[in-house]
Formats: structure tokens, sequence, C-alpha cells
């Protein structure tokens, strides 16, 4: 039989108020008292102030397996018959409210700068000898469970509280000064990860890491700048090692642009993919390499035509007559023509199965297949060029202007 400790009466102590002075403190209500048993240390007129908890239980065990399977939870690690402290609540059909195993609540109004931190609840895991591959330390292990569909499960929900009037801000260097999750690796030696995912019990997260975009209080989404800012000087920012049915990393067209080298685009223009080199020089600034000597191509595509830049890696690739190491335009359609010009404006080169050159009328190869099409001149040619000549159609001739300012005629329309 345990034993019952009856607790005071209200009237022996000043009960305060939430969070406040008060002899009988309390978290959320200004009124709580023990049902059962109720222990209090110090007062306001004289706090406590030893060391050591005011409450502890210490238990010592050596328990097998066996022991705790014939105790009613066969299979189990014993979670609730090996604790030195156990709280239990169960809610039954009437209840309306949530059910507290355990609450533990921390407030401190030191002026000291020393550590006068506030710990609700803390908790340490430690293995100290053995030498078990299955022997784990939890500074705590938090299980959520739900047995009907309408319900949800949170393993953990964290609440970074900011109850000034001067918004949370980002530390790089140090602990920043509002924040849901810290973690920091201590001890002699490095630790392996600091978040994990694994598949440990045959079933998977749909989505590893995930940022909501619920609105409220005329915010969507719980972050405003960075979802994921790595200040860090690690080896690789971002290692993606498995095989990746889909795509390695997948980002859609609503999701916005990918920018490399700046903060901002250059343009509002509708670019998917921006590489800003910063004012500096970038010889190059992209690289596509295969390491060997092999194909490479990128290909440009929609609904109806393709159009590839590549590098040859063997003879005939991409286009016939190539060999190892040319750079071909490889357009793959049937009527397909390459354009080079400027905005706005008539290519002044075409290259199809014929080639057309200048920007005037259309081209016009009379039904031939590998011929040039030279569009009349727009302005005529009036001073002398230097070191070479000049070619060009006028009303279907063919004329060129040397060096010297000869004009010839070199076929008639």
């Amino acid at each position: 039989m345990g034993t019952v400790f009856n607790p005071p009466s209200t009237a022996e102590f000043d009960r305060g108020t939430n969070w406040e002075e008060g002899e009988n403190q309390a978290g959320y209500s200004a009124d709580v008292l023990g049902q059962k048993a109720e222990i209090m240390d110090g007062t306001n007129a004289s706090p406590d102030t030893e060391t050591g908890p005011t409450f502890k239980v210490s238990r010592t065990s050596a328990v097998t397996q066996a022991t705790i399977d014939a105790a009613g939870s066969p299979g189990t690690d014993g979670g609730d018959q090996l604790a030195a402290v156990m709280g239990v609540h169960v809610g039954k059909a009437a209840s309306e409210t949530q059910t507290v195993g355990v609450a533990g609540f921390a407030k401190n109004a030191s002026n000291s700068t020393e550590n006068p931190d506030a710990c609700g609840l803390y908790g340490v895991g430690r293995i100290t000898g053995g030498n078990s591959e299955q022997a784990g330390a939890f500074g705590a292990y938090l299980v959520a469970r739900r047995d009907v569909a309408t319900a949800t499960a949170t393993g953990l929900e964290i609440q970074a509280q900011n109850y000034t009037a001067t918004p949370g801000s980002y530390k790089s260097n140090g602990s920043s000064d509002t924040k849901g999750i810290w973690l920091n690796a201590n001890g002699e030696s490095d630790s392996g990860v600091g978040i994990q995912i694994q598949n440990a019990f045959g079933k998977q997260f749909k989505v590893g890491l995930g940022f909501g975009n619920q609105e409220t209080g005329g915010k969507k989404g719980g972050v405003a700048e960075s979802s994921i800012r790595d200040d860090s000087e690690s080896t690789v920012s971002v290692d993606v090692r498995g095989k990746h049915s889909k795509a390695a990393v997948r980002v859609l067209k609503e999701a916005g642009s990918i920018l490399v080298g700046a903060e901002e685009l250059s343009t509002t223009t509708s670019q998917l993919l921006e590489l800003h080199g910063g004012g500096a020089s970038h010889d190059p600034i992209l690289k596509i390499t295969a390491g060997a000597n092999a194909l490479q191509s990128i290909l440009f595509n929609n609904s109806t035509g393709n159009v590839k830049l590549g590098q040859a890696g063997a003879a005939n690739n991409l286009l016939t007559g190539t060999v190892a190491g040319d750079f071909a335009v490889q357009v793959i359609k049937e009527t397909g023509v390459f354009h080079i010009g400027r905005n706005e404006a008539r290519a002044t080169l075409r290259v199809g199965s014929s080639l057309g050159i200048g920007a005037g009328a259309a081209d016009s190869f009379g039904g031939g297949v590998g011929v040039i099409f030279i569009a009349n001149r727009g302005t005529k040619p009036e001073s002398n060029p230097t070191g070479g000549g000049i070619l060009y159609t006028e009303e279907g001739k063919l004329m060129y202007r040397g060096s010297s300012g000869t004009v010839k005629e070199l076929a008639t329309a």
C-alpha cells in the first residue's frame, strides 16, 4: 500500500497568481492544489538557498527482459515498468481537455548575468559501460500515437514564444535570441549528424522536412526569409547521394528562379536560372564537362521542335562529319532553321538545309537544297573597307566593293 500525504489547506499559503508572486506557485492557473500530496520548499519571505532537489526518487535496478515480459509488458522496452517517476493521466469519454502525464514549469526572475536560464524539463540519458551496439542514450524519448484516423499525432511540438515588442533576430555565429531548436555537438569528439530521419519501424514520412504555407494573422507560412540558410564553412553545403526516381532537386516553375552569385535577380524577366557574375570576370561562368572524351549536349525542346548545342565525343556525333571535340548545333526537325540575328529584326543568318544571309527579303532558294541565298542589301556601302572587301546583292545582282573603292558587278540579276 502506497503512502498518501494529505495536502495542506489553501489557507496555509498565499495562492499567488499565474506565474506571479505567491507561496503556492503555478503555471497557467492561479490556484493549483495537489489532491493527494503537496510539497512546498521555500517562501517569498524565505526562499530556498540550498542545493539539491526538493523531491528525489532514486532507483537502482538490474531488470531482465524476461522480468519485463512477465510483468505484463512483453516485447517492449519496459518504459512503463522501469521509470523512477511515472505520471499517467487517462481521459475518459466525457473529457473535453487534454490529458497531461507530466508537466514541468520553470520561471526565473534573476537579475544575475551568470546563467539565469529557466528549463521546464531537463533530461539526460547516459551509457557508461558495456559493448552492445544496440545500447542508445536518449535525452528524451517521445511517442505520439493515433488510433483513429480523425486524430492527429505530433511526436514533438516546440514553440518559441516572443512576448516582447522586439522581433527576434538570427545570429550566424552564436545563439540567436529566439529559436525553436538549438543543436550543439559536445563531448571529446565530433558527433555524426544533427538531424537524422530513418526507417527503423518499416514506415516512412511523406515529406522529410516541410515548410507549410498556412496563413494566420496576415502572414503566410512559418518562415519569412530563408527556409534553409547555411552560414557554415562545411566542405559541402548540400550533398545528395541517394537514387531519386524523379529528380535529385525539383523546383516548380511557380516556385521562382534559381539564382547563383547574387542576392536578387538582375531583371524582372521570366528566367528560371540566373548566374550572376557580380561585376567580376568569370571565364567560364558555366562549365559543362564529361571528364572524358564523351558526347555532351544541351537540349532545347518545345512542342514543335528540338535544338541541341553539343560537343562531339566521336566521329559523326550530332551531325555527319563531326569528329571528337567538334562543337555543333543540331536542329532536330525536318524543316527546322537555326537563326542568328538581333532582337525584333529579321535574322541575318539562317541555317537549315540551305543557308540564308541578310536581313532583307525572306529566303528564296528556288527549290534548291544545300544552296546559299543572299538578300538584297539594305544600306549601300559608301566607304571603303580595310583589310578586305564587301560582298552583297543589289536588286538581285551580286556586287563587290574592294578596299580601294572599286565597285564591281560579279553577276547580273
